[in-house]
């Protein structure tokens, strides 16, 4: 936007005769406070838009991690319950083969038939990686036949957690809890039936030994084999007792935590569901998918890491930041440079206004000089003429005088009188025109001053009253008495046309003394 600059040397011009010819260039008022709150708005809004938008963006996307996290751990928890239905099912169908291939036989008839039952055995169980072992248990837990071993070992299980829950119909312990087996010599849990005798009664039990690592291998591939993904699987009983887990922690707990809402669940009898709890393996918060595989008194739970869906959270921040607050801060810095430039544009109209103001008035000044220097020569021509016309007349009173005119010496003293008045009214127009210096006399003001109230109550009028004020301490001092009495009667001029319906105008004089300390620019004694 293009601005007109002041040029002072084109402001004013003086004419050939001398007269001001003063030309100023219109001045558009410049609104500068609605031009500052403009770009003040602009600011804000250039701040509180992208920041509402990041906001707005960053919830959003919080919320889609969210979904996405959990309907992630939903589609991975029904493909570890459909895996663990599957495994769990073969288990079943294995030890029912198994209980129809002793029927029939006590503790006494299977140990005769050991190594036909140990060949049938090994081979129903050899062909699948997440068996162990295939035991078979007497009345009292003694070891019968195992499909790892022939003959099979003097083991006894008759005080294992897993034997008395059958023994007493527990179905929790129809999977056992993690343990190291006796035959299999490895981590393993066990999902077993009971064996019945032809009269109902107790008569053993038949035991798969499953392996823990199978799970976690599964859950490895299932999660992408990555030790740092932010899922982990797990295989819970009914207790809460982990049977398998992935990723392995050191020192991780046997069992969940009691107080979890996972634990809660289980203990409601829910089925399935999502939650949200902090692990006590991983040790961050989580959310957790849960279902319970058909029958079994087993769950599989798969659970998201917070921690890493608030990672990616922030790096997607981070980008989001930069790409809205980088051309955004661009922005603020050229509305900051646009506020500096207009504040500095104000102070330079401000200055230019002053220049004007100033050069307008000392126009103004000096065209009021030309007049009173006009008005002067003009008082100064006619108190000269005025005073030849009283010299005339003084050089004829005189003459007069010196030839003694009988009868008229009356008249010629008021023509005396009036001749001094003529020179007093000289020397008055002579000061204004600046033509007479100043004749100043020390005058005693409370004698000279009450010889003025004719002249003044004149000046005042009938309305205005006259008062006086004079105290006999007043120093004495030094004035144009012709200067002075002029001045006071355009004060009273100036009292009475302030005063048209009456008032009172006073005179009072008193003494003061000036110092350096009052910050006066004259030093002193004065009336």
């Amino acid at each position: 936007m293009k601005q007109d600059r002041f040029d002072p040397h084109r402001a004013s011009r003086l004419s050939a005769d001398g007269q001001d010819d003063a030309v100023f260039p219109a001045v558009p008022e410049q609104n500068f406070q609605v031009r500052r709150m403009t770009l003040i708005a602009l600011l804000v809004a250039a701040i509180v838009l992208p920041c509402l938008y990041v906001a707005a963006m960053a919830f959003s996307d919080l919320r889609t991690r969210e979904a996405d996290a959990t309907n992630m751990t939903l589609r991975t928890v029904r493909v570890a319950e459909e895996h663990a239905l599957k495994v769990f099912d073969m288990n079943e169908t294995l030890d029912t083969r198994i209980v129809d291939l002793t029927e029939g036989l006590d503790d006494d008839g299977i140990r005769a038939r050991e190594a036909a039952i140990h060949q049938k055995v090994r081979t129903m169980g050899g062909g699948y990686p997440q068996v162990a072992a295939v035991s078979i248990f007497g009345r009292d837990g003694a070891l019968l036949v195992s499909s790892r071993f022939y003959p099979a070992p003097s083991v006894s299980i008759g005080d294992r957690d897993d034997f008395v829950g059958l023994r007493d119909g527990r179905d929790l312990e129809h999977v056992s809890k993690v343990m190291t087996g006796h035959v299999a010599g490895e981590q393993v849990f066990n999902t077993g039936v009971e064996r019945r005798a032809p009269d109902g009664t107790f008569a053993g039990v038949v035991s798969v030994a499953l392996r823990p690592s199978y799970f976690d291998a599964f859950y490895r591939e299932l999660l992408g084999g990555n030790q740092g993904a932010p899922m982990s699987m797990s295989l819970v009983r009914s207790d809460g007792a982990f049977l398998a887990h992935y990723p392995r922690r050191p020192r991780e707990p046997a069992v969940v935590a009691a107080d979890s809402p996972f634990a809660e669940a289980m203990n409601q009898g829910r089925r399935a569901g999502v939650t949200r709890m902090r692990s006590n393996i991983d040790g961050d918060n989580m959310i957790v998918a849960f279902r319970h595989v058909g029958s079994y008194p087993v769950y599989v739970m798969c659970g998201y890491r917070a921690s890493a869906m608030w990672a990616a959270w922030y790096r997607h921040l981070a980008v989001l930041v930069l790409s809205i607050f980088t051309p955004s801060v661009a922005l603020w810095w050229v509305i900051w440079l646009s506020l500096r430039r207009l504040s500095a544009e104000q102070q330079a109209w401000e200055r230019w206004q002053a220049e004007a103001s100033m050069r307008r008035s000392i126009e103004s000044a000096y065209r009021q000089s030309r007049k009173m220097e006009a008005l002067g020569t003009l008082v100064g021509s006619v108190a000269h003429d005025f005073n030849n016309l009283l010299m005339i007349l003084s050089a004829n009173l005189q003459i007069a005088r010196r030839r003694s005119a009988p009868g008229l010496d009356r008249e010629l003293s008021a023509m005396e009188r009036a001749l001094k008045s003529g020179q007093s009214l000289t020397r008055q127009l002579l000061g204004v025109a600046r033509k007479q210096p100043l004749r100043n006399e020390t005058v005693a003001l409370e004698r000279w001053l009450p010889a003025c109230r004719d002249l003044l109550r004149a000046s005042l009028g009938a309305k205005v009253s006259l008062v006086l004020d004079i105290g006999a301490d007043v120093w004495p001092m030094r004035v144009d008495v012709a200067e002075l009495e002029l001045a006071l009667i355009n004060i009273a001029v100036n009292a009475r046309d302030a005063m048209p319906n009456g008032g009172r105008f006073t005179v009072r004089a008193i003494n003061i003394t000036f110092r350096h300390e009052d910050g006066f620019p004259l030093t002193g004694d004065f009336v």
